[in-house]
């Protein structure tokens, strides 16, 4: 790697609150997460009607995408092809709750392909990749706690064997109970002002306070 690995741009979500690079954009204070998703959704000004077919694991990370590249003055991964953008993700209850929803419609005796077709975290990243054009290598790890120190041990590792140019990394949760998304984009850059792409800087950014927006 001829230039160090830093974050080029992080998104935390959770609370019905958005940041972006630590600074709040976008929030409100009495949705529940379907209101909250489709307001943050509209306020981004989209166009992509495959969102409201997404389970809400997917909206999250979708969301967390948009905001986060949304704040780039110019395309973060410029004329990078989609085969060298890798996509890193984790979390520790999987699709449960689009899984508890499929378990409902079968016991009702009812089968729903919309809802089946999400009951894998990874469909997530598949939602990614169709939007970004991203294409290449792309893992799902379902753990009890955000391990840190090995997604960031397992990224740079993909840089160094020149798999990937860009990589976004991350934890995306949804249960009825809560939800919180922590999206970072990883790239080579000169910028010493940007945040080495190390377990120190990720758990900072994972775990700070925001404060009041």
């Amino acid at each position: 790697m001829k230039m160090p690995l830093r974050i080029l741009g992080s998104c935390r979500i959770d609370e019905n609150k958005i940041f972006v690079n630590q600074r709040f954009v976008f929030g409100q204070s009495t949705a529940n997460f379907q209101q909250f998703a489709e307001a943050a959704y509209k306020n981004q000004r989209l166009d992509y009607p495959r969102f409201y077919k997404m389970n809400n694991l997917s909206k999250l990370g979708f969301l967390a995408a948009e905001y986060l590249l949304s704040n780039f003055v110019e395309p973060p991964l410029g004329q990078t092809s989609g085969e060298l953008t890798g996509i890193i993700l984790a979390n520790h209850y999987s699709s449960l709750d689009t899984d508890l929803k499929h378990q409902h419609f079968i016991q009702q005796g009812i089968a729903s392909p919309a809802v089946f077709v999400y009951t894998l975290p990874n469909i997530l990243i598949g939602e990614l990749c169709i939007r970004h054009s991203i294409k290449g290598e792309n893992t799902f790890f379902v753990a009890a706690e955000y391990d840190i120190p090995g997604q960031t041990t397992y990224v740079t590792q993909l840089f160094r064997d020149q798999l990937i140019t860009h990589c976004f990394v991350g934890w995306v949760e949804y249960t009825a109970a809560g939800y919180q998304a922590f999206l970072a984009l990883v790239g080579p850059s000169a910028d010493t002002m940007l945040p080495a792409y190390i377990p120190t800087s990720i758990n900072l950014l994972f775990h700070q306070s925001h404060g009041r927006a």
